[in-house]
């Protein structure tokens, strides 16, 4: 199972990611499932996402709604792979509770999630859904490599941490 923690703004792509799915089913596995934890407190948004996967007949999709970051671990564990099309971020943290978990993670090629992963990620072209399907089957087709860069993203991402920033800022000032 794939997994990705959400809103359904825009710029979280939610919609492409779709897509990517549909096409990773229809290439390389129908039995294929995504996990979406979060939600919207817009109760039409959720609803445009689920009218959405019936009427392109995406199967396997489940959308946990919101819930607090004790559920949140507790479904990341359950899964095999991380994934954000996000299209644009601050400062994401969603990725580091999936390494936290021990998942892969594949993410948008997008600035801040370079800087914070460095070159040990996988990355797609977040406006391509089937880069996203084929970046996905070969994470699974070489899952142990991809299972294997994990502390070596969480040893890159750890310079950032409060103290860094703190310190940062003083240098500055």
């Amino acid at each position: 199972m794939v997994t990705v923690t959400s809103n359904f703004s825009g710029h979280k792509n939610i919609n492409l990611l779709l897509k990517a799915v549909k096409q990773y089913q229809e290439k390389y596995d129908e039995n294929f499932n995504l996990l979406i934890i979060g939600g919207d407190r817009k109760a039409n948004r959720i609803g445009i996402i689920r009218n959405y996967i019936k009427k392109e007949g995406i199967k396997n999709v489940t959308i946990t709604g919101l819930m607090n970051k004790k559920d949140v671990n507790s479904n990341l564990i359950k899964c095999k792979l991380f994934i954000s099309t996000s299209l644009l971020e601050s400062f994401s943290l969603t990725q580091f509770e999936a390494l936290n978990c021990n998942i892969p993670i594949i993410l948008s090629d997008i600035p801040i999630f370079r800087e914070v992963c460095g070159n040990f990620n996988i990355y797609f072209n977040p406006n391509n859904p089937e880069n996203i399907a084929d970046k996905i089957h070969d994470v699974f087709e070489n899952y142990e490599y991809y299972y294997n860069l994990i502390p070596k993203i969480r040893k890159y991402a750890s310079k950032f941490t409060w103290e860094n920033h703190a310190k940062k800022l003083i240098e500055i000032f």
